[in-house]
Formats: C-alpha cells, sequence, structure tokens
C-alpha cells in the first residue's frame, strides 16, 4: 500500500511540473512579493541595518496582496484532484483508497511547499541584506512605527507578539488555508463534478475578507472571514473578546478540514468509476 501511495504521489509532483497554471501562479507571486517588500529593503539600504528574515506574516498586511496569494493558489489547485489519463489508471489499479490517501497527502505537501515558498522567497533575493538572529531587529521595528507611506511591516504585529509565536501562526494558518482551498475544490471536482461551484466558493470567501477590509475589520464579519484570520494582528489579542482568537482560527480549520477529507473519501467511494467529467481543462 504505502509503495502504491508514493508512486501516485510521485506521479502528481511530475505532472505538476508540466502544468502551466503553476508556473503562472510562482511567476504572479514572485513579481508582488518582490513588490511588496522593496519600500522595506529600500529603508534598509538607507538607514545601513539589515533585516531579520521573519517576514511571512508581513505578506499578508495589504489587502491586495492577499487577495494576489489567494488567487494564486485557487488557480494551482482549481484542477483538484487532478486526474490526468494517467492518475484515472492509477487510479483504477491502486484502488480508491490508496489513491485517494496519496491525494491528500500530495495537497498537504503542496501546500506546505507553498508556504515555504512565499517564505524564503523575499529572503533569498534579498540576502546581502539579510541578518539571522532573534527578535524582529531594527529595521522591522522601526518601520512597524512608521505608517506615513506605503510598507508592509504592521504595527500590530511588531508591538503585540513575539517572532515566533507570529511565524508558527502565520505557517499554520498558510498550510491550513491553502489545503482548505484545496479540499473545497476537490469535493465540488469529484461529488459534484463540477469545478465552478467550488471556484465559486472560494472567490466568495476571498471577497469576504476583501469586504471585511474595506469596511475596516467588522467584528460580525471578521467571524465570517476565514481568509482574514491568517492576519494576527486583526485576531484578538488578550482583551479583546469579542474578536475571534488565533486558537480558534487554527481548531476551527483543522476541524473543517477534516471533515471535509471524510464527506469527501465518503463521496468517492460512492463514484462506481473514475471519470474525466470531474476534470475541466
Amino acid at each position: 500500500m504505502g509503495n502504491k501511495i508514493k508512486k501516485i504521489i510521485k506521479c502528481d509532483m511530475i505532472g505538476m511540473t508540466s502544468n502551466h497554471k503553476v508556473y503562472l501562479s510562482l511567476i504572479i507571486l514572485m513579481f508582488f512579493l518582490h513588490d511588496n517588500f522593496e519600500p522595506l529593503f529600500k529603508f534598509a539600504k538607507e538607514v545601513g541595518y539589515r533585516v531579520t528574515p521573519y517576514l511571512l506574516p508581513f505578506s499578508f498586511k495589504q489587502p491586495f496582496m492577499k487577495l494576489v496569494i489567494f488567487c494564486s493558489v485557487l488557480l494551482i489547485f482549481s484542477d483538484a484532484p487532478f486526474l490526468t489519463d494517467f492518475q484515472v489508471f492509477m487510479l483504477s489499479r491502486s484502488g480508491k483508497k490508496c489513491w485517494y490517501i496519496a491525494q491528500m497527502i500530495y495537497l498537504a505537501l503542496g501546500s506546505i511547499m507553498l508556504t515555504v515558498f512565499m517564505a524564503v522567497f523575499p529572503v533569498v533575493i534579498n540576502l546581502s541584506v539579510i541578518v539571522f538572529k532573534s527578535g524582529w531587529g531594527k529595521v522591522i521595528k522601526t518601520l512597524a512605527s512608521k505608517q506615513d507611506f506605503i510598507q508592509p511591516i504592521s504595527y500590530g504585529v511588531v508591538e503585540h507578539y513575539q517572532v515566533d509565536t507570529v511565524m508558527v501562526y502565520t505557517v499554520a494558518m498558510c498550510v491550513l488555508l491553502f489545503f482548505f482551498m484545496g479540499m473545497v475544490l476537490f469535493l465540488c471536482n469529484t461529488a459534484l463534478k463540477n469545478k465552478g461551484i467550488g471556484v465559486f466558493i472560494i472567490t466568495a470567501l476571498i471577497l469576504i475578507d476583501w469586504l471585511n477590509n474595506i469596511i475596516n475589520a467588522n467584528v460580525g464579519l471578521l467571524w465570517l472571514s476565514p481568509f482574514s484570520w491568517v492576519d494576527i494582528s486583526v485576531m484578538a489579542y488578550s482583551r479583546e473578546k469579542w474578536y475571534p482568537s488565533a486558537g480558534y482560527a487554527v481548531i476551527f480549520l483543522t476541524v473543517v478540514n477534516v471533515v471535509l477529507i471524510a464527506v469527501t473519501y465518503l463521496s468517492l467511494i460512492h463514484i462506481s468509476e473514475p471519470t474525466r467529467r470531474v476534470v475541466i481543462s
């Protein structure tokens, strides 16, 4: 069983390297991540200090950046469960259980790799201005108090939270949200055989986050906007009991993902045979 799962995952990985949507999404992410952090590194060079590499949380400060990131992930996962002709053959040979487990592992690995890419890319392209040490560092702390020009550093994040707390939370939320997107698309493509429904659901949730930013973080809307939760600065601090907490966000998304995994598996075992109808090119 283990060898079958490994072979299916390997096929998925090979298929990913020939998927033009993946390359397009990565190019879009690289362009906007570079643009997002350019004011930070320009300021660092002007003052003569280096920047600590804990930049991932600040990829989500600007509403437009969140829109770009989540739409790029949507593009990558839009064809889940990636049923190519060879995958249909692997499904018939390995059985639904092995094939499904492999797809879940592949979605999880894809979510982790995307998160790592977003965390590492701005650091690698500006390595000469990076210093590896604990704490936020002088540049980030200084910019946190400067909100008179467009720059990615959030005062709420730097002022209220330690680096390790924010990094662990943001990485966990990115992986959970990306996996959630993949699972919603996977379920709609298999159970409903309609990619458009999954894309509509994810797009609606992304737009709720956009609306939440326009009306300045309405508390009621924040509870319904999981894509807003990736930014820890909008979540409940110790005294803000009416806002969803960081713990709530992680637990809620974990439970939802588990439910999606179970529901998708139950729907899959009732499909009598593989079909290409779930993929719309």
